[in-house]
């Protein structure tokens, strides 16, 4: 019998791990961000031309990159973030899974200039649908720059399902601001056909959250507690009158922006009655938790996270959350009316009369 399996071309191989890695422009966009975020940049350059679809350019001033990594950074599973199989459980960086540059390359037109710190020769490299069409030296700053051009040249199935120009930029500004949500230490600069659309200075937690939710710091009740590994810090405003609908809620794990309805309902739930009925709250929230009790590696874009403790992580935002938002005076009221109970429940069964 003949066989009918074989093993798929390298080329096919990389366009389908690029399918699972690069949805869109915005995709792109986040994936090389968090290489700057993990290459301890400080400030970052992100410029898009018609919603990312005909260009992409990341610059940042992070340690950038020798030769020789330089050589590596394009190769599927290559990657500095980890080393062996027991990181997976102990993640402290963003893109890890090592496949992000190579999938990118593998349907566009790539380029990386750069120039690690303290050296004197700046090196680029040029990559068109995943073949290295040239190296060499290059004059650059310290950090990075990587540009994607014509991206999904080579796939026009997946290019015919992007969308209007308008609506690939929403995602990019999105994917922007979940990063900044996450490193307020961070400057972070966006511009789209030559014009800004988005600068934010590095700025404090608080500020930050000011920034992105669209009210004075004055507006927002701040948390910040811990509890046998949890440690939870908060900016919330729960006046509605100056929250519209939902779309300023972030939550960010162990400096990873993600999705989480469970996490988001506990804060909801601590909010409870100080809510109207249709009411949303607007709110940025860290969360750091023990690494090995979290797995980052359960989505192929990691916008989501399987937390083994949840059931005591959102107790434990409900009731700081709850205990943020309730007045003193409420609380005190509350506190009286409990003594005040247990009074008259000490009274009744003293004076109850004794069964011979």
């Amino acid at each position: 019998m003949t066989s009918i399996i074989k093993q798929l071309p390298s080329d096919v191989i990389d366009k389908i791990a690029a399918g699972e890695v690069v949805e869109r422009p915005a995709s792109v966009v986040k994936e090389l961000v968090e290489n700057s975020i993990d290459a301890d940049a400080s400030h970052i350059s992100i410029f898009f031309q018609q919603g990312g679809r005909q260009s992409i350019c990341v610059v940042d001033d992070g340690l950038g990159m020798s030769n020789d990594d330089l050589d590596n950074c394009y190769k599927r599973h290559a990657t500095s973030k980890m080393s062996s199989p027991s990181d997976l459980f102990n993640i402290n960086s963003l893109g890890f899974r090592g496949e992000a540059l190579s999938s990118i390359s593998a349907v566009s037109f790539s380029s990386v200039e750069t120039r690690a710190r303290g050296e004197k020769i700046a090196t680029k490299l040029v990559v068109e649908g995943g073949i290295v069409k040239m190296q060499g030296a290059t004059s650059h700053a310290d950090g990075s720059s990587v540009t994607v051009k014509n991206l999904f040249y080579n796939t026009p199935a997946r290019k015919k399902f992007l969308k209007k120009v308008e609506t690939e930029s929403r995602h990019i500004v999105r994917a922007i601001i979940n990063l900044a949500a996450a490193y307020p230490n961070i400057t972070f600069d966006l511009e789209h056909n030559g014009r800004q659309v988005m600068r934010l200075l590095k700025s404090t937690p608080q500020e930050r959250a000011a920034d992105l939710l669209g009210v004075q710091e004055s507006d927002l009740t701040w948390i910040e507690t811990k509890d046998e590994g949890i440690h939870l810090k908060c900016a919330l405003c729960c006046d509605v009158s100056k929250i519209k609908g939902n779309g300023r809620q972030y939550i960010v794990v162990r400096k990873r922006p993600i999705i989480s309805r469970r996490l988001t309902d506990a804060i909801y739930k601590g909010c409870g009655s100080f809510l109207s009925e249709d009411g949303h709250p607007a709110f940025l929230a860290w969360l750091d938790l023990n690494p090995e009790l979290i797995d980052v590696n359960v989505h192929p874009t990691k916008k989501e996270i399987r937390i083994e403790n949840e059931i005591e992580v959102t107790n434990f935002i409900s009731e700081n959350v709850r205990n943020a938002v309730v007045p003193s005076d409420v609380k005190a009221f509350k506190i009286d009316l409990a003594k005040e109970s247990n009074l008259i429940e000490q009274k009744t069964i003293n004076e109850k009369p004794k069964t011979s």
